[in-house]
């Protein structure tokens, strides 16, 4: 296993956000703190030392979400928390308690992010305070854009506004670009693939044009869900699940692994 594999958890299914596109679903229960805490003991010993702690919305948890990030930065992760930026608590951006905040910008104007984010409306505006937030704070920051047919003239102009971010101060990780994939209670359950879909030779060309003008870290994600850099895991119905190629995806594809009775000896 290269320790450089990342672990996204998903903490819990509810979000205040209605994206067209949401790739989540609300059939799995919310995670408790132990049952966490466990999985990242887990997961450590599995050779990951980055996490990221996801939903769902992950400010919405009730486990105890600063606690939880302060035990897997104890334990050595690099702890990232991906979230829309709503129910951000005062003093998020600087107090240490993330290493890396995943923040989405999906349209080039808010008319456009706002049509794909949120029937709403008033999501980019939000996101942009939060990036004003951050600026000169040294909190290390990635973007996340779900590329579709609604967006895809834009990502140059995306590139460009990032970079003026950058200018004024933002750390900036990395911009990761997601291809559009039907699934969840955005995708599949709405029927959008005709509405949004792309298909990956066409994902692939919208893209290497922005990665070849942009000094940052561009991440090309075709299928997240089959990502040979990150896994998923989540609880459903009693048992784990996940999604990914590492060695964990595997140890737990009985959705036993984790439990407690089945596998004590190695979450002690």
């Amino acid at each position: 296993m290269s320790r450089s594999r990342i672990a996204a958890l998903f903490l819990l299914p509810d979000c205040n956000l209605d994206c067209r596109f949401c790739g989540s679903d609300l059939s799995f229960p919310a995670l408790s703190q132990d049952e966490v805490k466990r999985t990242l003991s887990f997961l450590m010993q599995e050779g990951y030392t980055n996490v990221v702690l996801g939903g769902g919305e992950p400010l919405l948890w009730k486990g105890g979400l600063t606690e939880v990030a302060q035990f897997a930065q104890d334990l050595g992760f690099v702890v990232q928390l991906n979230t829309n930026g709503i129910s951000w608590p005062p003093g998020l951006e600087g107090k240490g308690r993330f290493d890396r905040i995943i923040l989405p910008l999906d349209g080039a104007t808010r008319a456009s992010h706002d049509f794909l984010r949120s029937p709403r409306g008033g999501h980019r505006a939000l996101i942009e305070k939060r990036l004003k937030q951050v600026c000169n704070t040294g909190q290390s920051i990635s973007i996340g854009t779900v590329v579709c047919q609604k967006n895809q003239s834009e990502l140059m102009e995306l590139g460009q506004e990032l970079a003026q971010w950058v200018h004024r101060g933002l750390s900036l990780h990395a911009w990761h670009l997601y291809r559009f994939i039907p699934i969840g209670r955005g995708g599949a359950q709405q029927g959008r693939e005709d509405e949004l879909g792309l298909t990956r030779e066409v994902f692939k060309a919208l893209c290497l044009p922005v990665q070849h003008t942009f000094p940052w870290k561009i991440y090309r994600r075709p299928n997240m869900m089959k990502s040979e850099t990150v896994d998923f895991f989540w609880k459903e119905k009693g048992a784990w699940h996940t999604s990914g190629t590492g060695d964990a995806t595997r140890k737990i594809s009985s959705a036993v692994a984790l439990d407690v009775e089945s596998v004590r000896g190695n979450l002690v």
